[in-house]
């Protein structure tokens, strides 16, 4: 012990001696701009990923429906360094599979035959005419396909064939040269902010320093250095011990940043309303959930059904690929989900801008068992939607029922700037109608008669396939009945009056 530290001793004297005569403060601000650009590229990558996907997806859904001359853009073969994506048409769904994924055969314009997967598949051309084939030409060239044993591959999910046949030239030939498709807009704007924070490093006093990189190292050093050490080296360090650097402080640096864009932090560090409203919720990411309760308005026009089934979208993450489920949700539902993978991406983009990894939960994948269940279809059709196991999805029918009872207990936000009245109405019908055993007992699991709101799942409308006899007809509430129960003194909470101020509709009207 006492050779190991006696070794991280030494290490700490050569990075203090490196360090000495250097300003700290231009050191501290070169590792700070070089931090952002390590984070600036990382959130390129993600969008850039992101968007990968995104294409992937339709790919794998459109690929095999595809005619034969579809006009492609295939990723270059891998021994081909440094080549162009190469221009290609489609022929058909291959006639064998190496593995469980689905192959496509395609004629690529240097007229190389080719097996691929969409992994690499760049772009399918749809707005591009199919390349034209005569009468038995996509016969011949399927016929020069060779056997299973004489494929090459490349190292990824191709394969080629070596030979190039002349019966193959005259189509080869008419395929177009396909452009590599732009980048979407956020991943440009992004690029832009790589270069800016580039530029900064480049032009700050310490930046073109060859030895730029050791000296952050050293700083590094000097910062993470235990006392003990500190205290055998003190001889020789002439480096002041920089607190801030710790990973605990910088941790919170980022999270309080991060929630001071979004407008929960003052720039003092004072919590705003909003805030603090945020603050209360209980769930895996409270600013992403708290940004949808604010920034959603329709939410209020959800029946308490499609509001169930939309919180499972943000409180349950279970997906696993095996997992079995007989059907959606409504559409309504689905639409609501998709518009809020936008805000979903801002505010992961912003985590990591400041350097924090906190995941954000948004898969409707169990949407349809949440709706069906707030449709009062019984507990034993409800297992024949699904392969979750019941235990399972008693937790996952709870999770949702967690945030429900959470939203009218939330503290209110002056202005209407905080969740709306109706919201906090249709949250506690949604938790009613999910109010049912098993899911609820009086044992494990009870919601109280104040948290309950009178409501029946009869003529609630939906658009999802349910089990025979459980499709009900047009469900609404009207003005009159909201206005009707805004009157009432026991439709809401009330945890803002103390008990001088009396019922919550007094506190409302103030």
């Amino acid at each position: 012990c006492d050779e190991e530290e006696d070794e991280e001793a030494l290490v700490y004297r050569s990075a203090a001696a490196r360090l000495e005569g250097v300003d700290m403060g231009e050191v501290k601000s070169l590792r700070k701009l070089t931090e952002r650009v390590t984070t600036e590229r990382r959130v390129l990558r993600y969008l850039r990923e992101q968007d990968r996907q995104k294409d992937l997806a339709i790919f794998e859904d459109s690929l095999p429906y595809c005619s034969p001359g579809t006009p492609l853009l295939l990723q270059p073969l891998g021994d081909s360094e440094g080549a162009s994506p190469s221009s290609a048409m489609l022929l058909d769904v291959a006639p064998w599979s190496p593995d469980e994924d689905i192959w496509f055969t395609a004629l690529c314009r240097d007229n190389t035959l080719r097996m691929v997967t969409v992994s690499e598949v760049i772009d399918v051309a749809l707005d591009v005419p199919l390349v034209t084939l005569e009468p038995g030409e996509f016969e011949a060239i399927a016929a020069l396909l060779p056997p299973k044993h004489q494929w090459l591959r490349d190292g990824r999910k191709s394969l080629y064939a070596s030979e190039r046949h002349e019966g193959s030239e005259g189509v080869a030939s008419r395929i177009p040269e396909l452009p590599t498709p732009s980048e979407p807009p956020e991943v440009l704007s992004q690029q832009n902010r790589v270069a800016f924070s580039e530029t900064q490093v480049k032009e700050h006093p310490l930046g073109s320093r060859e030895d730029a990189p050791q000296l952050l190292q050293a700083a590094r050093v000097v910062a993470k250095a235990r006392p003990s050490v500190r205290k055998l080296a003190a001889g020789g360090a002439g480096a002041a011990e920089d607190d801030d650097t710790s990973p605990a402080w910088r941790g919170f640096q980022a999270l309080s940043a991060c929630l001071e864009a979004y407008g929960m932090l003052t720039p003092e560090g004072n919590v705003t309303d909003i805030g603090a409203m945020v603050a209360a919720i209980n769930a895996e990411n409270p600013l992403f959930v708290g940004v949808l309760l604010i920034s959603t308005p329709e939410l209020d026009q959800l029946g308490p059904h499609h509001l169930a089934a939309f919180f499972s979208a943000i409180a349950v993450d279970m997906s696993r690929p095996d997992v079995f489920v007989a059907s959606g949700p409504s559409d309504v539902v689905l639409d609501l989900v998709e518009q809020s993978v936008d805000t979903r991406d801002r505010i992961l983009a912003a985590q990591l801008q400041h350097g924090l990894d906190i995941p954000i939960p948004l898969d409707p994948t169990f949407a349809g068992i949440v709706e069906a269940w707030a449709m009062g279809v019984s507990w034993a059709e409800l297992l024949t939607m699904t392969s979750v196991q019941e235990g399972d999805l008693i937790r996952l029918l709870r999770r949702v029922m967690d945030i429900l009872r959470q939203i009218p207990r939330l503290p209110y936000v002056p202005n209407d700037r905080g969740v709306s009245t109706a919201l906090r109405l249709q949250s506690r019908r949604a938790l009613t109608l999910m109010d049912r055993f098993p899911v609820s007992d009086d044992v494990t699991y009870t919601v109280s008669e104040e948290e309950r709101l009178d409501v029946s799942s009869d003529g609630l409308e939906t658009d999802m396939t349910l089990p025979e006899g459980q499709i009900r007809g047009k469900m609404g509430w009207s003005e009159g009945e909201v206005s009707e129960a805004l009157g009432s003194e026991d439709m809401l909470f009330d945890y803002t009056a103390d008990a001088s101020q009396g019922s919550s509709g007094a506190s409302l009207g103030e």
